[in-house]
């Protein structure tokens, strides 16, 4: 459920791993299985939660639904892409996603912005940026 001229694909031996990447679509349960094991996904999510029914009429995914393909494939990272530009501020994670005090439950989530740079090593630091990010996108 791509848009036009947008894709998925997996790429196996890169420096992160396996890498899961899904341009502009709606969540897609075939991607998860074919990603399965991932060790990173990068995932768009146009928009925010409460914007489901835009997502579904543009064919975009929300943050909560790229979360789950993240979750079904057992991303070790997921990476956030292509915010809608209508709402310039950082999209909310959902409580279900957010890391907790001392331990890890969910993979580090990270929000991508223009001319960011990941390397493996940084995939947890780069996850950490967000309350500063928000900072600069304030609602």
């Amino acid at each position: 459920q791509h848009c036009a001229f947008a894709y998925a694909l997996v790429l196996d031996g890169t420096s992160f791993g396996r890498l899961a990447y899904s341009g502009d679509c709606r969540p897609s349960p075939r991607f998860a299985a074919a990603a399965r094991g991932a060790d990173v996904l990068v995932h768009e999510a146009t928009f925010e939660d409460d914007l489901r029914e835009e997502a579904v009429k543009k064919k975009h995914s929300t943050v909560s639904e790229a979360l789950e393909i993240g979750e079904r494939m057992g991303a070790k990272a997921v990476v956030l892409t292509h915010f809608s530009q209508r709402y310039p501020k950082i999209p909310a994670l959902p409580e279900r996603a957010k890391e907790t005090e001392g331990e890890r439950t969910r993979a580090p989530v990270i929000f991508a912005f223009d001319f960011l740079t990941l390397r493996p090593h940084t995939l947890s630091m780069a996850s950490k940026v967000t309350p500063a990010l928000r900072l600069l996108y304030p609602d």
